[in-house]
């Protein structure tokens, strides 16, 4: 898929054909109702509705869900069967969580369902992905409108090496910092802070693709004035250090 110049997919040509992982497509069965947890288990996990449909969120056959992070899920009255797909790789650029609402390909899930070679995978990633920036303000997830975590997570995103603390990002929600933190875990499904440093790590992922970045002015760049603590978040975030990341880079 190549997007056009202007299009909210720039950028992501690489993501959207991330490999899968060696895991092949799962599937779950949910009884109605039945709560479910879409696992985090690689940089991004989608999960289509192969049948049935889901309350939360409000997904009916051929929906889907692409996270970043696990992502709470609850079958509906007729319960739902799901196919889980994994995908490993750099997806930086990508929310950390994308709805698809309106249906992604039914015949295709049921295609990778099947068999799931790697080809048909990237393909479901892609149209996901394409289905989710065509949408109004697709870019953003879907969390982005709540009243009290929008802005705290606009403030984030406007200037994320500051020094936040959930107090200051409670009074950008206007809100108070024990009420801001409670419906930020309840809505995003972390901490504020967790939320920050997972934010400061994937920006930083991408800042040390840049030729010319070193380790120490990426830590700079996200915040950490000291580049061995922020090698040390990273590594324990990411999986790998900066070092390791600007050594294949090279």
């Amino acid at each position: 898929m190549t997007a056009p110049p202007d299009s909210p997919l720039r950028g992501l040509r690489a993501a959207a054909t991330l490999p899968p992982t060696d895991d092949p497509p799962a599937t779950h069965v949910l009884a109605p109702g039945e709560p479910f947890t879409v696992p985090a288990t690689g940089s991004l996990v989608l999960c289509g509705v192969l049948d049935g449909g889901l309350a939360e969120p409000d997904l009916a056959r051929g929906g889907a869900v692409l996270a970043r992070r696990s992502a709470p899920t609850q079958a509906g009255r007729t319960g739902a069967r799901l196919l889980i797909c994994t995908y490993a790789g750099a997806a930086g650029g990508l929310p950390d969580l994308a709805v698809v609402s309106d249906g992604v390909c039914p015949d295709l899930l049921a295609r990778v369902a099947a068999d799931g070679p790697p080809l048909l995978r990237e393909r479901l990633l892609t149209a996901t992905l394409a289905c989710w920036f065509a949408r109004p303000h697709g870019a953003e997830p879907t969390w982005s409108a709540d009243p009290v975590v929008g802005p705290a997570l606009a403030a984030i995103d406007a200037d994320p090496a500051r020094p936040w603390t959930v107090a200051a990002l409670a009074a950008a929600a206007g809100v108070a910092p024990t009420d801001f933190a409670a419906r930020f875990r309840t809505v995003v499904g972390v901490a504020p802070l967790a939320h920050l440093r997972q934010r400061r790590m994937r920006l930083a992922a991408d800042y040390l693709a840049e030729p010319a970045a070193t380790v120490a002015a990426v830590a700079r760049r996200v915040g950490y004035a000291d580049p061995f603590s922020f090698s040390a978040v990273f590594t324990q975030e990411r999986g790998v250090s900066p070092a390791e990341v600007r050594g294949s880079r090279v």
